[in-house]
């Protein structure tokens, strides 16, 4: 119980400061690399931040698909109750 407390209140205060400073994280951490790393460290983030979005939307595409495909599946075999299951 507790565990689960402090992990969200983690979450909280972790998501205020990623959304209100969150620009100025990226040339913050580049100032403090040294030499290539500087270069080389905001280009990885872009990479990977890209990455994740493209994989985030691919998700929600495959559920989105899924849920109208299984519930036109259910419906075709006359289940009851179809439209209050799959919401």
């Amino acid at each position: 119980m507790a565990n689960g407390l402090i992990t969200a209140v983690l979450a909280v205060f972790l998501m205020f400061f990623f959304l209100k400073d969150g620009p100025r994280f990226l040339p913050w951490l580049t100032r403090q690399l040294p030499g290539r790393l500087s270069a080389d460290v905001p280009a990885i983030a872009l990479r990977s931040w890209k990455t994740l979005g493209s994989f985030v939307r691919s998700q929600a595409l495959v559920g989105l698909l899924d849920a109208v495909f299984i519930g036109l599946g259910l419906w075709i075999l006359g289940v009851p109750l179809v439209l209050p299951w799959r919401c």
